[in-house]
C-alpha cells in the first residue's frame, strides 16, 4: 500500500492521514487544535480605538443632521412668517390704492378745486392764442399778457 493511498474512515478519498516517509518514520498529522482567540494586546487596543473612532463619528454624523433638520425647520418656519407679512402686506397696498384712487378721482378734485379754492373752470373764449415769427406760441387767459403777473 502507498503512503497516500484510500485510508478507511477517512471523509474524503483524495486525502491521508499519512505523510510520506522520511527516513524510515512515518509522521502522523495530529488532530486539528481546536481554535483559540489569540489576540494581542496592542491589536486588541488598535481595534478598540477604531470602533471608538467609528461610533464618534456616526454620532457626530447623526448630531449634524439633527441639526441641519432642525435649521431647515427654522427656515421653513421663517418663510412662512415673511409668507403672511407680505400677504398681510400685499392686501393692505390694496387697501391703501383703493383709498387713493377714490379720494383721487377727477369729480373730487373738480369739487375741491370749486367748493374749497374757488376756482372757476376757463371757459373758452377767456383763452386768446398769439404766435410770433419764431414760432413761440403765447397764450393769456382773462384779459392779461405774460408780462403781467396781476
Amino acid at each position: 500500500m502507498d503512503d497516500f493511498d484510500f485510508v478507511p474512515g477517512n471523509p474524503s478519498p483524495f486525502t491521508s492521514t499519512a505523510a510520506p516517509d522520511i527516513l524510515g518514520k512515518r509522521i502522523v498529522k495530529d488532530e486539528p487544535k481546536k481554535y483559540q482567540l489569540a489576540v494581542k494586546p496592542r491589536r486588541f487596543f488598535v481595534q478598540v480605538a477604531a470602533c471608538i473612532l467609528v461610533g464618534v463619528i456616526a454620532m457626530g454624523m447623526l448630531f449634524s443632521v439633527i441639526r441641519l433638520n432642525e435649521d431647515i425647520r427654522n427656515t421653513n418656519k421663517e418663510i412662512y412668517t415673511r409668507t403672511q407679512q407680505l400677504n398681510e402686506a400685499k392686501s393692505e397696498n390694496v387697501r391703501l390704492k383703493s383709498l387713493y384712487y377714490s379720494e383721487v378721482s377727477a369729480d373730487k378734485i373738480h369739487d375741491f378745486a370749486v367748493n374749497e379754492l374757488g376756482m372757476q373752470k376757463v371757459e373758452r373764449y377767456q383763452i386768446h392764442y398769439f404766435e410770433d415769427r419764431a414760432g413761440d406760441r403765447v397764450v393769456i387767459a382773462g384779459g392779461r399778457s405774460p408780462g403781467n403777473a396781476d
